[in-house]
């Protein structure tokens, strides 16, 4: 019973986050607030802050029996929880943190191909990948592999939602950046 109340906490965390990300509700909800872009923008950010922190505090005090334990699991999963920390505070020096938090309305978006932008799409979630592997293999129970498998299912539907909006945006500019740069991983050429 506790797991499929932390599954659909979980399930709830993620489809908030999306919904009140769409461009439609966004542009809605600042017309019948008369609040600014940055205004939501920095709501959302708190908001989905205050709601993962909950999350986080409700999987902290569930009792949890090990799958079993690995072996080098603090010096492994804490290599990986920094290397996709460090993926991800990289990302920012491409874009800028305030905007992404609201706390700064950017009124010249161009799309970022530079810098880590060049080998992955996405970093931001690469890293988010990373330390969920590095915690996965830290604390291996029934909650952290549901956890895991909820988020990967929730980033390749949110990349593929993401990716509509990009488009939109910045037209054949983004499907060509698509093609050559790998969404959450580098691509590999091919020799020859």
């Amino acid at each position: 019973m506790v797991l499929i109340l932390f599954l659909c906490n979980w399930l709830v965390f993620y489809f908030i986050h999306s919904f009140l990300a769409d461009t439609q509700i966004k542009e809605k909800t600042r017309k019948l607030t008369g609040i600014s872009q940055r205004q939501y923008r920095l709501f959302y950010f708190l908001f989905s802050g205050l709601h993962f922190t909950a999350l986080l505090v409700f999987y902290y005090i569930i009792p949890k029996v090990p799958i079993f334990i690995l072996p080098g699991r603090i010096i492994i999963s804490i290599a990986l929880a920094i290397f996709g920390a460090a993926i991800i505070v990289y990302s920012f020096k491409y874009i800028s943190a305030k905007e992404f938090m609201g706390l700064d309305e950017s009124l010249n978006q161009e799309l970022v191909t530079k810098g880590i932008y060049n080998y992955v799409r996405h970093p931001l979630y690469s890293g988010t990948i990373l330390i969920l592997v590095g915690w996965l293999y830290f604390s291996l129970n029934i909650y952290s592999v549901t956890l895991f498998l909820i988020t990967l299912f929730y980033l390749v539907v949110g990349i593929k939602l993401e990716e509509r909006k990009l488009i939109s945006l910045f037209g054949d500019s983004y499907v060509s950046y698509k093609k050559r740069v790998g969404s959450l991983f580098p691509k590999i050429k091919k020799a020859g």
